[in-house]
């Protein structure tokens, strides 16, 4: 591979490999995924955990790295580097990370057999993965950076080669690694299918029923995703949390619209006979079926941080 692709060519082998491989997951019905993610959350809570014992059993008397203690104190306000920054940025990229998430949780919780179980499943589910993943992150991070020279490295998977290129365990470590990694696989196909390759076949379903039913529109969104060159937004720590940070300014707007047409347009009732009825005899066809107000809506949001001189504090 180039170096402009910053991705090796064994890297974009293992990418098709998992496109490869998510591709059956795909097929399976919406309304069946629920085993399937109760065994993906399963096995990669225990991957963490693990991980986490093993980094902090291991990282021997040198103790944490700087990742946690660098020795220098940050200023409380004034600019980028300063605490109030970093916390805000931290914040809006947690954030960021479950966006699609929030935007789209819909097309899923209307399974549930009652409201209340949809909200109690995510109210306390997201705090928990947003706060324990990121710890987790953390410690295993400080307690692995003397074991590699000093370097922090936040990647898992480029901890487990480095793992390997240093050959400290034999064949123990190949083995350790090797289940380590598939469990990333697990955990990335159960993020990867509903939040990813789903979420676009339901849009696409919605947008062209006529042509696209959900199966087709996921495999749609799936051969179109390459194109984005995903790899390049994730190839280091700084890039993946610049594009958590500005995810959210995309989805916010969204997100705002739909709750706010939900409980202050609507008062939260919806005329479910009309949601199906394509012409102007619907309360929902607006003009001509289009509803310029939400467009506009996105823009006003969107714009307002462009605007807002306080943004580039």
């Amino acid at each position: 591979m180039t170096e402009n692709t910053r991705m090796t060519t064994a890297q974009f082998v293992s990418y098709i490999i998992f496109c490869a491989i998510s591709l059956p997951f795909m097929w399976i019905r919406p309304y069946r995924l629920q085993t399937f993610f109760t065994v993906t959350c399963t096995i990669t809570l225990g991957f963490f955990l693990v991980l986490l014992i093993w980094a902090l059993a291991t990282m021997g008397p040198a103790g944490f790295g700087n990742t946690i203690s660098s020795g220098s104190e940050l200023p409380p306000t004034g600019g980028p580097d300063s605490a109030a920054y970093l916390m805000v940025y931290g914040i809006v990229s947690t954030i960021g990370s479950i966006a699609a998430g929030i935007l789209n949780q819909s097309d899923y919780s209307r399974f549930a057999i009652e409201p209340r179980h949809a909200f109690w499943g995510q109210v306390f589910a997201f705090p928990l993965y947003s706060i324990l993943g990121s710890m987790i992150g953390i410690l295993v991070t400080a307690a692995t950076q003397h074991r590699f020279g000093g370097e922090a490295i936040w990647n898992p998977p480029t901890m487990f080669a480095q793992l390997i290129a240093q050959n400290e365990g034999g064949a123990g470590t190949r083995a350790a690694c090797f289940f380590a990694g598939l469990c990333l696989v697990i955990n990335q196909i159960g993020v990867n299918v509903p939040g990813n390759a789903l979420a676009g076949g339901f849009d696409l379903a919605a947008t062209f029923p006529r042509y696209v039913n959900i199966r087709r529109g996921t495999y749609i969104t799936a051969v179109v995703s390459i194109a984005v060159n995903p790899w390049r937004l994730v190839n280091t720590a700084t890039n993946f949390l610049t594009v958590l940070s500005g995810y959210s300014v995309f989805l916010a707007p969204m997100t705002g619209i739909t709750v706010s047409s939900y409980l202050v347009v609507n008062k939260r009732k919806i005329n479910v006979d009309d949601l199906y009825r394509g012409g102007a005899n619907s309360i929902y066809w607006y003009s001509y079926g289009c509803n310029w107000r939400a467009p506009v809506s996105v823009y006003l949001i969107f714009s307002t941080p462009l605007r807002n001189p306080f943004s580039l504090c």
